[in-house]
């Protein structure tokens, strides 16, 4: 209610007030410095007003979510020409401030009109009639296209000079750096010299197409028809939706595009709790994730069949000996045949300290031949310093010996030894390291020729971990020559047996974030094919982005999730069996948690007005929203009756106009069907007893739905809003229209209280106003409910 001074309450209360109105017109006048239009000063217009006609003021509740818009007309004479257009002084979006009050003493204002439509002129009579709109109905004259980010001339590709035409391939497609881009609004391609300023700009579909456009999942895509020459930039502008707003911050974001009006937004609360849902790939695919080992595509994730991977050494020779190096490739060595009078020896640069070596090597001949694996050196020189070392020797026709060394500048000391029975033929082995964190050495051997034979396991053959970090491998050949190395492979994983598939794998889901608005995480589910292999799962959490995780916390699919923080990641550790031959596969999980507010996902207002966000984020919530005579926008939930404002007796009441049961605008079922989300709310999903509503008066259903503003995967809206909406409309509330007399005070969803004798009487909520100021009475739409 609106707060008037004792002197006017006084006047207004006297036996026979002497009313009158007054109208100011503020005309539109372009302001250069802000680069936009604003009111000017004020005209009292009051002496030119022929007549008014009565001031229509709704909510919403004729109907759930449909709004009638406020207005009035009046009669205006057209001397002075007050309507003449006039240069940088515009007459469309003026705005009439409306007064109502006691003549030659005080004035309220009732109402602010807005000419939204040019004035009827009536040549005959020389008169004016504007229609003026409320303030709501003015929004729709604001697009809502400006609530993005625009980013300009971003440098998202560019290729050296000296790029080969075979590279052509890798300079077609290239993603923007964002996710929710609402279109590509500029392409240019340029020398990288010149700049943006000196690109040609493209023309799309002839020179390029985009792809993944309004996706809160993925960044747009922008693929040209022909390759990013050498030496030149690709430069684009493009426009970014909001992500995870609130329905506050876009009411606030909203309203400041229409000319920042004062408001009133209060939090949203829900009468339920809003179930929100992350899954993959559902919500995001699995490629949005990160890895380490794992084999991942947009739908599952596993193990890789194959976890060793070909060396790609930077061979160093440090000394060829007498007989030069015949295979020198970034996975093999090789030396010529012949009597070694001094070792062969190459290094490598490498970092792996830890993990799966895995080499093939050949003795050829009867004699001692001794083959040495520094497969770590820590050192900033080869074999200068310490580190491990693997020895392959054969002393006689029978035996192929197998030796770790630690060696360092102290001495070499052998750490473990094993052998295996062979034959004079040329031999040809496949051996495994494997060292693990805790520096244990495990071996395992495999012949190949002259008859191939099973993997030969040893175990864990020794133990050290005093040297962990690596510089170099390097290569020792002595004895005799062709001796050689092939197919060096290596994995920063520790073979676990002597299958191909990797040992283990981790996937990290994507940071979820339960918003501001987070009460508790709720529930975790999967589902994976384990197929002989196995899996173990993880969350953490954080309350802020850049806070520390928790630590690593076990789950089980259908148990609750024990984390208390805004931010959670899952973890998925899929393991092959002990001999690395099973491979499972995620193929599916999902975090559940509970909110008591929510967060829009994308917003997307490429086609909408200010006016349709503003109607429907109300349609969203369940609250009520609009201006009052003073221009204030509210946003609110429904009130209740048990505060009235103001007493209406018969003193105030002029007649009853009519009273009705409110049977006709009754409905017992509530469907609403937000986003991927439906929700049905009846008397019977409540369990209530019988007869119920739908028992009584037949089944009268609202059905819901969100438009273009809220994406397809959003939290489930449908089920936070629809019991707080069933409870509003499911309410049999007795409605009446009364007239009265003058009184300003009164505003839109205000509670009064009536006493009309046996007629009317009880707390009633103010649904519409008729301001007559001719006869100057106040017609009343009212409606009342049991609680």
């Amino acid at each position: 209610m609106k707060i008037l001074s004792d002197s006017m309450l006084k006047a207004l209360n006297s036996q026979s007030p002497c009313y009158a109105r007054k109208f100011i017109l503020y005309r539109k006048v372009w302001n250069d410095e802000q680069k936009k239009y604003i009111f000017g000063d004020g005209f009292d217009l009051t002496p030119f007003v022929i007549q008014s006609g009565e001031i229509k003021w709704k909510l919403d509740n004729e109907g759930y979510g449909i709004w009638n818009n406020a207005g009035m007309a009046i009669t205006i004479s057209a001397r002075a020409g007050i309507f003449e257009e006039k240069q940088n002084n515009l007459l469309y979006g003026a705005r009439i401030d409306v007064y109502g009050g006691i003549a030659d003493e005080e004035y309220t204002k009732i109402f602010r009109g807005f000419i939204m439509r040019e004035p009827s002129y009536n040549q005959e009579a020389r008169e004016y009639i504007v229609n003026l709109s409320g303030e709501l109905a003015c929004l729709s004259s604001y697009g809502a296209l400006d609530l993005s980010v625009v980013k300009n001339n971003v440098l998202i590709a560019s290729r050296a000079g000296q790029s080969e035409a075979a590279e052509d391939e890798n300079y077609f497609s290239f993603e923007l750096p964002d996710k929710a881009v609402g279109a590509v609004l500029e392409a240019r391609i340029g020398s990288i010299d010149g700049g943006f300023e000196g690109a040609s700009v493209l023309k799309e579909v002839n020179e390029y197409e985009v792809s993944s456009l309004n996706s809160p999942k993925y960044p747009a895509k922008i693929t040209l028809l022909n390759a990013l020459p050498a030496g030149c930039g690709l430069w684009v502008s493009y426009r970014v939706w909001h992500t995870n707003k609130t329905i506050e911050w876009i009411l606030e974001k909203t309203l400041e595009l229409c000319g920042d009006p004062e408001r009133e937004i209060e939090e949203l609360n829900y009468e339920g709790t809003i179930e929100a849902f992350f899954n993959q790939p559902s919500d995001a695919d699995f490629l949005q994730g990160t890895h380490d080992y794992a084999l991942v595509n947009s739908s599952s994730v596993t193990l890789p069949s194959t976890f060793l991977k070909d060396a790609n050494f930077d061979w160093i020779i440090v000394s060829s000996g007498n007989l030069p190096f015949e295979h020198l490739t970034p996975n093999s060595v090789g030396i010529g045949d012949g009597i070694l009078d001094y070792p062969g020896i190459v290094a490598a640069p490498c970092e792996q300290a830890y993990g799966t070596w895995e080499v093939e090597c050949s003795t050829l001949r009867n004699e001692v031949i001794t083959q040495y694996y520094y497969y770590l050196w820590e050192g900033a020189e080869p074999l200068i310093g310490q580190g491990y070392c693997f020895q392959h020797s054969k002393y006689d026709s029978f035996r192929l010996f197998f030796a770790f060394f630690k060696v360092s500048n102290s001495g070499t000391e052998q750490m473990g030894m094993v052998w295996m029975d062979r034959d004079n033929q040329t031999y040809r082995v496949r051996y495994r390291i494997c060292r693990y964190p805790d520096g244990s050495i495990r071996f395992m051997v495999k012949p190949l020729t002259p008859v191939e034979g099973p993997w030969k396991d040893f175990g864990i053959v020794c133990s050290d971990n005093e040297y962990q970090v690596c510089n170099y491998q390097a290569i020792i050949l002595s004895n005799y020559g062709n001796n050689h190395f092939y197919s060096i492979k290596l994995s920063p994983q520790a073979a676990t047996g002597s299958g191909d598939v990797a040992p283990y794998a981790n996937y990290y889901s994507p940071i979820i974030d339960g918003g501001g608005r987070l009460k508790n995480w709720k529930s975790f589910t999967a589902s994976e094919e384990l197929n002989g292999g196995s899996s173990s799962y993880y969350t953490r959490s954080r309350n802020e982005e850049t806070s520390p995780w928790s630590d690593w916390k076990s789950i089980t699919p259908g148990s609750p999730i024990e984390e208390n923080g805004r931010y959670l990641q899952l973890r998925w550790l899929g393991q092959s069996d002990a001999a690395q031959t099973t491979v499972p596969k995620l193929k599916y999980w999902q975090a559940e948690w509970d909110a008591d507010g929510v967060s829009i996902a994308m917003l997307n207002t490429s086609s909408l007005t200010c006016l349709d966000i503003v109607q429907e984020l109300a349609r969203l919530s369940g609250y009520q929203i609009g201006f009052d005579s003073e221009g204030k926008f509210f946003f609110k939930s429904r009130p209740s009756l048990t505060t009235p404002c103001l007493k209406l007796g018969k003193s105030e009441i002029i007649k009853v106009e009519s009273v009705s049961g409110g049977l006709d605008k009754l409905y017992n079922r509530v469907s609403v069907n937000f986003g991927s989300y439906s929700c049905v709310v009846d008397d019977f999903t409540l369990n209530k007893a019988r007869p119920n509503l739908i028992d009584k008066y037949g089944l009268k259903e609202l059905a819901l739905s969100s438009g273009s503003l809220l994406p397809a995967q959003n939290a489930n809206l449908a089920r936070a809003c629809a019991p707080g909406i069933f409870t509003e409309v499911s309410k049999i509330k007795k409605r009446a229209a009364i007239v009265c007399r003058f009184l300003p005070q009164i505003e839109l969803g205000d509670v009064v209280e009536v006493d009309y004798g046996d007629v009317l009487k009880g707390n009633m909520m103010v649904e519409g106003l008729e301001f007559n100021l001719s006869d100057w009475a106040l017609r009343l739409d009212l409606c009342s409910w049991e609680s």
